[in-house]
């Protein structure tokens, strides 16, 4: 996997290579002058590149998604969480009728794995509780359990299960582009770089408000104002 060749945040590089690419095309005479590899189709290149890199800012969208899905996914484990205590509630009171003892019907595991935030555990885990008690729903019952409190259980854990595909879907994704992304912000970095180094050297000490135009530092300025 590649690693960032630049300091600055991902997104923000589309913007500044504008700056940098918009002041090279007014000053490519000067550009020009120095190098003739600066001509029009060259900064046109470095455009394409910087519009490549602004569709794939689209990944901070993956990433906001993916966000919101992680935390309905926590607030969805937190309601399960409250519905399994009540549900070991009435395993507790019918303990001496049930076919299996209650530490054995694997709850203790599932909310372990609610804490942990292991998902994949609970879903695996949970298949195992929910056999146990839908064998022992007549006592479970004679205790005063509910068929909505089983209903509402099934409801939870296939929206657990729903959201977790999504999460990993949405990460599989995110990694995807990631990977594919930093190439490109390299390359466009690479081009910039370039550009900004030239402007160094023809602005330097003969005039510095142009080089202002081409300075990461002044530039990220610009850009956050």
């Amino acid at each position: 996997m590649s690693t960032k060749k630049f300091t600055c945040k991902m997104e923000e590089i589309p913007a500044l290579g504008e700056y940098v690419v918009s002041s090279a095309e007014r000053d490519i005479n000067d550009f020009n002058g120095y190098s003739t590899m600066f001509t029009i189709d060259y900064f046109a290149t470095v455009r394409s590149k910087i519009e490549v890199c602004m569709e794939l800012i689209k990944l901070t969208i993956v990433s906001k998604e993916l966000n919101g899905i992680t935390h309905l996914l926590y607030s969805k484990s937190k309601t399960f969480r409250i519905k399994l205590t009540v549900l070991e509630g009435y395993l507790k009171q019918g303990a001496e009728k049930l076919d299996i003892a209650v530490e054995e019907t694997g709850l203790k595991k599932v909310k372990s794995n609610i804490y942990g935030g292991n998902i994949e555990e609970l879903l695996s885990s949970m298949q195992i509780s929910m056999t146990a008690v839908q064998r022992n729903l007549p006592v479970l019952e004679a205790q005063g359990m509910t068929p909505t409190l089983i209903d509402e259980i099934n409801s939870l854990l296939q929206d657990i299960r729903t959201l977790k595909e999504k999460q990993n879907a949405l990460m599989n994704k995110r990694n995807r582009l990631t990977v594919e992304n930093i190439d490109k912000f390299n390359d466009l970095w690479s081009s910039l770089r370039l550009i900004m180094k030239t402007a160094k050297a023809i602005y330097r000490d003969v005039d510095e408000v142009k080089l202002q135009d081409y300075t990461v530092a002044i530039l990220r300025k610009r850009i956050k104002a």
